[in-house]
């Protein structure tokens, strides 16, 4: 398939991404749109939910409070809606792995947690390792162009329960948080200011 206008503007997103400083607000303050706000079209899901309006505040301190309300709503400690089931795959891998143990697919990021953490997962952590390695392995196989809420907000919820079970990967933060920006670029980035 070639490049079609969507998966240049999709490239044009990762480009900026991987441009990305540590710090959110650099990454808002290069990106303050013309005229833009986030259409809330029920039928429309992913990057494409966009349309043009005057009436938005277009400050970089109104894109940064936008931001930051966005990212209060996925890190909301309310946001607690996650199961097995909805990763794709993972109820069968478990079937057929030994209670207690990894699956097999995300046995490479079980090891990453434990290198970030810097320490052993406990016996009562293996649940909620599970399911923070299979939202990383999401993460990091997601495209950009098919991020929409519910999945931003199925990884949020997997990662505040990794919290209440003391188990916080900042690499699964970091991912999250990334993934974040880029459906907030793609919400309020007018498409001709994309880089060429």
């Amino acid at each position: 398939m070639g490049y079609g206008v969507a998966e240049f503007e999709h490239q044009s997103i990762n480009y900026r991404l991987e441009s990305l400083t540590i710090n959110e607000k650099e990454f808002i303050k290069s990106s303050v749109p013309e005229i833009m706000e986030i259409c809330d079209d029920p039928t429309k899901r992913g990057i494409n939910n966009v349309k043009v309006t005057a009436t938005d505040d277009l400050t970089r301190e109104g894109v940064q409070s936008k931001f930051h309300d966005l990212e209060n709503k996925l890190y909301d400690k309310g946001n607690l809606k996650v199961k097995c089931k909805d990763f794709p795959g993972l109820e069968q891998a478990l079937k057929n792995t030994a209670r207690w143990e990894i699956p097999e697919y995300l046995k490479s990021i079980a090891i990453l947690t434990e290198k970030d953490r810097g320490k052993t997962t406990e016996f009562h952590q293996i649940n909620i390792q599970i399911l923070v390695c299979a939202a990383i392995k999401e993460m990091k196989d997601f495209s950009v162009g098919d991020l929409d809420w519910d999945t931003l907000k199925k990884w949020g919820a997997t990662l505040n329960w990794a919290e209440i079970f003391d188990f916080q990967v900042r690499f699964a933060d970091n991912l999250l948080k990334k993934h974040l920006l880029a459906y907030f670029a793609a919400q309020n980035i007018p498409k001709s200011t994309a880089k060429k």
